[in-house]
C-alpha cells in the first residue's frame, strides 16, 4: 500500500481498505517549515482580491475619500420565508383570498401518506387560484405575487404557485420532521442583491397579458416580491464576487482559546443528537496548514496539520519547534452537513526537501495500522524480511503528548464518534478584507466601484444577507507590536496571531449601514424604506512599507481608536474580560461585479417578465389610473399604476 502527500497529483481518492490517498496539485501551497508558525493573515478564502480589492497602505487607508463612502440606499422587502410558503403568500386580504392550507402532518404521517395529502392540497390550492382568476380584478388584486405573475406570463397551470407551495410542502416535511428551526429560510440574498443594484419598485402596475389579454394589478410589494424571488432563485447575469467563509455552527458550539479567539480546529467526540463536539470531551488545536482553507478549496477529505492550544491563564504559544505537531486527515464523514470527518492522526517529520510529511499513524479506527510508519516515498515501512515495522507504544505516546492523556482514551473509548472538526470559518471574514471591500466598492476615490454589496451580518448557522450601501471609518495612529511604558515592556496581546510581516498595527472603528427588512406592503414610502447599522472594531496590521497585510477583531472598550500604550493594554484588558460580544462580525461578503444586474430564467419565471414589471414600477412616468378597494370599515386603499403590456 502507498500514500502520496501534497506534491503530485490532483484528484483525491478513498479506496476501500486501505488509507486514503493525500494528493494535492503541486501548484498549490506546500506544508513545509515555514508554514509552521503561529502568524497569520488572510488565508486564501478571504483574498481582497476575490472582491475586486487590491492592496492599500496606511496613507491610502487615511485619506479623507477612503474613510467613508456610500451609495443610493436599498430598497427594503420582505425575505418571504420559506415557512410561509414563499412568495405563493397571499398577504393583502384574508376576506378576498385566504390563506391556502397545505395539509399534511411532517411528525407523525409516512412519507407516502404525507405526500399524498399535501399533493391533494396543493390542487385544492390551484383550483381556488383558478377560480379567482376568473373573477379578474375583482378578486386578483388581493392574491400572491407568485398568483399575479402566472396570470401576468400568461401561466394557465399556476406553474410558479405550485411550485412554491410544492416547496413549502417539502421544507416542512424535512425541517419540522427532525425539529430543525427553518422560520430564518427565505430569500433574504435575492432581494439583498437586487435592492442594491435596481431601482426602488414604487409605482402599481395594471400588467396586461398581450396573448390572453388578461389584467391583473400588482402592488409595488408584489413586484418586489418578484424580484426578490428571481433573484434567489436564479442568480444574476455577470460575474459574481465572494469572499470569507460560511459558519454553519451555533455560537454555544464553537469552542474559543483562552483570548476568546475562536480555535482553528477541534478533535473529540461527537454528539450526533446536539450535531456537535462534545463540550468535556473537545480539546481545541492550532491550525499550521490547512487544506480547506490554505487553498480555497474544499475536498471531500480535508487534511491538517495541527499544534494543540495549551490552556494557560495567558493563553501564550511555545514556540512552534516545541510542540507536538500532528497530522489529521479526515476519512468518512460523521456528519456530511456540518463538515465533521472521521479522523486518522500521523505525527509529522520534516522532509529532505524542507516540505512536511506524515510519519507515523497515531490512531485510525483500523487499530491494526496504529503505530506504522511511512517511508519518504509514501509506502510503509518494512524491516529486513518485508514484514511491516509497527511501533504501538511509541505512537500511543506521540498521541498522548499531541492530544492529552484525556482525549486520547475518548478517541480509543469511542472510536465511531471520535471526529475532527474545523471551525476556521466561524472566525468571520478577515476585518481588513472587510475594510478593502468597503473602500473598493463605496469609497470616494477615483478607482471605487460605487455600488453596493451584501454581507451577511450573522456569524453563525443562520444567514441574514443584508446590502451595504455606507460606511464611515475612524482610524488611530500605527502603534508598534511592543513599546516600553515607563521601564515596563508592554506587548501586543495578539502579536503571535499578526501576519508575520507585520511589525505595526492600527485601531479601526466603522460603521457600516445596511438595508433591512420592511415589508411586503402595499406602497412605499420614502421612510418605509428601512435601514440598519453595526459598529465594528478592528486593528489594520501594517508591515514595515505601511502595507495592509491583515488584521484581527477586537471588542470596543472605548468610544475613539486609540494608539500607543493605550491602544496595547486596552486590547489586553478586552481579553481579561472575556465579553460575550466577541467577534460578532459579519460572516462573509459578496456582490454582483456589474451594476448593470439582470437575471436569468428558469423553468417557472421568466426574466423578461419580471424585468418588464419592474421597468413600469421604478418608472418615474405620471400613473395611468387608480385602484380602489374597502379594506374594512371607512378604510379605502387607493393604489396609483401604470399600465405595462407584457409578452
Amino acid at each position: 500500500m502507498k500514500l502520496r502527500w501534497p506534491g503530485q497529483l490532483t484528484k483525491r481518492l478513498m479506496i476501500p481498505g486501505v488509507l486514503p490517498l493525500l494528493l494535492l496539485n503541486c501548484d498549490h501551497p506546500q506544508p513545509n517549515e515555514n508554514s509552521a508558525h503561529l502568524y497569520e493573515g488572510w488565508d486564501v478564502a478571504n483574498d481582497p482580491g476575490l472582491m475586486l480589492g487590491s492592496t492599500l497602505n496606511f496613507s491610502e487607508i487615511r485619506r479623507p475619500e477612503s474613510l467613508g463612502g456610500s451609495v443610493a440606499a436599498p430598497w427594503s422587502d420582505s425575505y418571504w420565508p420559506l415557512s410561509s410558503g414563499g412568495i405563493a403568500k397571499r398577504w393583502i386580504s384574508r376576506d378576498v383570498a385566504p390563506d391556502f392550507d397545505i395539509a399534511g402532518d411532517p411528525h407523525i404521517e409516512s412519507d407516502e401518506a404525507y405526500r399524498s395529502v399535501s399533493s391533494r392540497s396543493i390542487d385544492s390550492a390551484i383550483a381556488n387560484a383558478k377560480e379567482l382568476r376568473a373573477q379578474g380584478l375583482n378578486k386578483t388584486w388581493a392574491i400572491s405575487p407568485a398568483e399575479k405573475y402566472d396570470i401576468a406570463a400568461g401561466n394557465q397551470g399556476f406553474d410558479l404557485t405550485r411550485s412554491e407551495l410544492q416547496s413549502f410542502a417539502d421544507n416542512r416535511r424535512t425541517y419540522e420532521k427532525h425539529d430543525i428551526p427553518w422560520g430564518w429560510m427565505g430569500h433574504c440574498h435575492g432581494w439583498a442583491e437586487a435592492s442594491v443594484a435596481l431601482a426602488a419598485p414604487r409605482q402599481g402596475v395594471l400588467a396586461r397579458n398581450r396573448q390572453t389579454g388578461e389584467q391583473v394589478l400588482f402592488s409595488p410589494g408584489d413586484v418586489r416580491a418578484l424580484i426578490t424571488k428571481i433573484a434567489s432563485d436564479n442568480g444574476s447575469v455577470g460575474g459574481s464576487r465572494f469572499a470569507g467563509t460560511r459558519c454553519e455552527d451555533k455560537s454555544n458550539d464553537i469552542p474559543r482559546d483562552r483570548n476568546q479567539r475562536i480555535v482553528d480546529a477541534a478533535l473529540g467526540i461527537w454528539d450526533s443528537e446536539k450535531e456537535a463536539l462534545q463540550p468535556r470531551s473537545r480539546t481545541s488545536f492550532r491550525t499550521i496548514f490547512h487544506s480547506r482553507f490554505d487553498e480555497g478549496e474544499s475536498f471531500a477529505f480535508p487534511y491538517a496539520i495541527l499544534a494543540r492550544l495549551p490552556n494557560t491563564a495567558q493563553g501564550v504559544i511555545t514556540a512552534p519547534e516545541a510542540q507536538e505537531l500532528i497530522w489529521v486527515q479526515g476519512s468518512a464523514w460523521l456528519d456530511e452537513q456540518r463538515h465533521v470527518a472521521s479522523p486518522q492522526i500521523f505525527s509529522v517529520r520534516r522532509l529532505p526537501d524542507g516540505k512536511l510529511g506524515p510519519d507515523m499513524i497515531l490512531w485510525a479506527k483500523n487499530q491494526t495500522w496504529i503505530g506504522r510508519k511511512i517511508t519518504a516515498d509514501g509506502n510503509w515501512a518494512t524491516d529486513a524480511n518485508g514484514a511491516i515495522i509497527s511501533e504501538v507504544d511509541a505512537a500511543r505516546m506521540k498521541l498522548r503528548n499531541a492530544l492529552g492523556a484525556e482525549l486520547a482514551s475518548a478517541a480509543d473509548a469511542g472510536p465511531d464518534k471520535f471526529a475532527f472538526k474545523s471551525f476556521k470559518e466561524c472566525r468571520d471574514i478577515n476585518p481588513a478584507t472587510l475594510h478593502t471591500v468597503l473602500v473598493h466598492w463605496l469609497g470616494g476615490g477615483a478607482g471605487s466601484l460605487k455600488h453596493g454589496f451584501v454581507m451577511d451580518k450573522s456569524r453563525t448557522e443562520q444567514v441574514w444577507n443584508q446590502g451595504v450601501w455606507r460606511f464611515r471609518s475612524s482610524i488611530g495612529e500605527l502603534t508598534a507590536l511592543e513599546l516600553d511604558d515607563g521601564g515596563t515592556r508592554v506587548t501586543d496581546p495578539y502579536r503571535v496571531w499578526r501576519d508575520r510581516q507585520a511589525v505595526a498595527i492600527a485601531d479601526v472603528e466603522t460603521v457600516i449601514d445596511y438595508g433591512s427588512e420592511n415589508g411586503p406592503r402595499l406602497t412605499y414610502a420614502p421612510e418605509d424604506e428601512s435601514s440598519g447599522s453595526i459598529t465594528l472594531r478592528y486593528t489594520l496590521e501594517f508591515d514595515s512599507s505601511q502595507r495592509l497585510v491583515g488584521a484581527e477583531w477586537h471588542v470596543a472598550r472605548e468610544d475613539a481608536p486609540l494608539a500607543g500604550v493605550a491602544l496595547l493594554r486596552n486590547l489586553q484588558a478586552s481579553i481579561d474580560e472575556r465579553t460575550e460580544s466577541w467577534q460578532q462580525a459579519p460572516d462573509f461578503v459578496w456582490g454582483n461585479e456589474s451594476p448593470n444586474l439582470r437575471f436569468r430564467d428558469s423553468q417557472v419565471l421568466r426574466a423578461k417578465v419580471v424585468e418588464a414589471l419592474h421597468a413600469c414600477s421604478s418608472s418615474t412616468a405620471p400613473a395611468t389610473g387608480r385602484y380602489r378597494w374597502f379594506a374594512g370599515t371607512n378604510q379605502e386603499v387607493d393604489i396609483p399604476y401604470v399600465s405595462c403590456e407584457i409578452d
